[in-house]
């Protein structure tokens, strides 16, 4: 579990970066107008940012939850039919 959430942070990070170098790189690349430059890349990059918050707590309180799975001892039932505590 816990190899597979820093898995999942990994992957989180990277698409994390590449994005904020995606948005960078947009007034570059095209000629973006004052309304694009000013309002929808910074809330594009807002919502980016939120969402991001919410993964990365997503993902500390998975880490921090322990799966328990509970086993039955083989020894205790081995041990309880030797004795025939059953019956």
């Amino acid at each position: 579990m816990e190899n597979t959430i820093n898995l999942f942070r990994l992957l989180h990070r990277v698409v994390l970066s590449t994005l904020l170098i995606l948005i960078a790189a947009i007034p570059l690349i095209i000629g973006v107008n004052m309304v694009t430059a000013f309002v929808f890349l910074p809330l594009f990059l807002i919502f980016i940012f939120s969402l991001s918050i919410i993964i990365e707590q997503k993902l500390t309180t998975l880490s921090l939850t322990k799966t328990t799975i509970k086993r039955s001892n083989k020894c205790l039932i081995k041990n309880c039919l030797q004795k025939r505590c059953f019956g």
